[in-house]
C-alpha cells in the first residue's frame, strides 16, 4: 500500500508538471511553430531564387536544417511524452491486480483511470505536438512555398 501511495504521488507530480509546462509553453510554442513555418518557406524561396551565390546557399541550407531540426525535436519530445504517459496505463493493467486486496484494486483502478488521460503539449491549444505535427508543419511550409513560387513566377 505504501508503494502504491508513492506511485500515486509521483503520478500526480507528473501531471502537475505537464500542466504547468503546458501553461507556460502553450503560446510560445504557437509563435515558434508559426515562425518556423514562415522561416522554412522563406528560406526555400531564397534557395530557389539565389542559385549563383554559394556562400548564401550554404547559410540558407544551414538555417533550414536548424529550423527543421528545431521543430523535429519538439515534435519528438511531444511524442515521447504522449507515449510514456499512455504506457503507464498499460503497465498498471499488466500487474496481477486480481490477486490484490479490494482496497489495493480500487487504488489501481483510480491510477488506471487517471493514466488513460494522455499528458500532452499543445501549440496554443490548436494542435498536439507529435510526429504527425512535424509532418503537417513541413507540409504546410511546402504548400506556402509553392504558392509563393507561383506568385513570383506569374510576375
Amino acid at each position: 500500500m505504501q508503494e502504491l501511495a508513492v506511485t500515486i504521488e509521483l503520478q500526480e507530480l507528473l501531471y502537475r508538471c505537464v500542466r504547468s509546462m503546458e501553461k507556460a509553453l502553450c503560446v510560445f510554442m504557437l509563435i515558434q511553430f508559426g515562425t518556423c513555418i514562415i522561416m522554412t518557406c522563406m528560406t526555400m524561396m531564397t534557395l530557389t531564387l539565389v542559385s549563383h551565390d554559394k556562400g548564401l546557399l550554404i547559410k540558407m541550407l544551414t538555417m533550414l536544417s536548424y529550423v527543421l531540426f528545431h521543430i523535429m525535436v519538439y515534435s519528438l519530445l511531444g511524442t515521447e511524452l504522449i507515449t510514456t504517459s499512455t504506457s503507464v496505463a498499460d503497465a498498471i493493467y499488466g500487474v496481477h491486480w486480481y490477486r490484490w486486496s479490494i482496497p489495493e484494486q480500487r487504488i489501481l483502478l483510480f491510477m488506471l483511470s487517471r493514466s488513460q488521460q494522455m499528458a500532452k503539449l499543445t501549440t496554443g491549444k490548436f494542435f498536439v505536438l507529435n510526429r504527425h505535427t512535424f509532418g503537417k508543419t513541413i507540409q504546410t511550409a511546402i504548400s506556402y512555398f509553392t504558392v509563393l513560387l507561383q506568385l513570383y513566377g506569374s510576375q
